[in-house]
């Protein structure tokens, strides 16, 4: 559900070059970032719906993100498979999780999740064999209703991490929850 848009229609990146180059080590990825509309073409083939906004490290890189607006007109082209959030810099984000909810586990602990109805566990950013060993246990009990898949693509494939979360001890009901329920009601659909 969880998907950056890096590079827009005219090969503007949202992040600078050097921090890339960094994720696209990190991740172990390489090859030039896909656009929106080859995202949506790549999500419809899975079958599959994202969540697409851009990356806002301007408050920190003095790097001007993409634009919102341009990523909202692409998304309702391809409202078939993409749904638009809007980007906030992180100084900003930690403010508007306790308001609106929360990305990535890894930034906020779960223990929220549990005591604050409109905040959710978006799973992006790691490959599931590393969530913390606390985290599948919670998948499959108190928190099972309040998480949502997130690959962070471009950066992890959804094959890929669909391929790790088949290998965690879950019940298939969970499974379905996590991959597909959750974000059907979390988002009205």
């Amino acid at each position: 559900m969880h998907v950056h848009i890096e590079v827009d229609d005219h090969g503007h990146n949202a992040l600078p070059s050097p921090l890339v180059e960094a994720a696209s080590k990190y991740f172990k990825t390489s090859g030039p970032r896909p656009d929106l509309n080859a995202i949506a073409d790549m999500y419809r083939e899975r079958k599959i719906a994202a969540g697409v906004f851009t990356v806002d490290a301007s408050s920190h890189r003095a790097h001007p993100p993409n634009s919102s607006e341009d990523i909202a007109v692409g998304a309702a082209e391809n409202n078939d498979v993409l749904i638009p959030f809007g980007s906030e810099a992180v100084t900003r984000a930690v403010r508007l999780a306790a308001d609106f909810g929360v990305h990535g586990f890894k930034f906020h602990p779960s223990v929220v999740a549990t005591h604050k109805k409109n905040v959710w566990i978006d799973l992006s950013g790691w490959s599931p064999k590393y969530f913390p060993q606390t985290l599948v246990p919670q998948a499959s009990s108190l928190l099972q209703d309040k998480m949502l898949f997130g690959s962070d693509f471009p950066l992890i494939t959804p094959g890929r991490w669909m391929k790790d979360f088949a290998l965690l001890d879950l019940h298939d009901e969970v499974r379905h929850k996590i991959v597909k329920a959750n974000a059907v009601r979390r988002l009205g659909l």
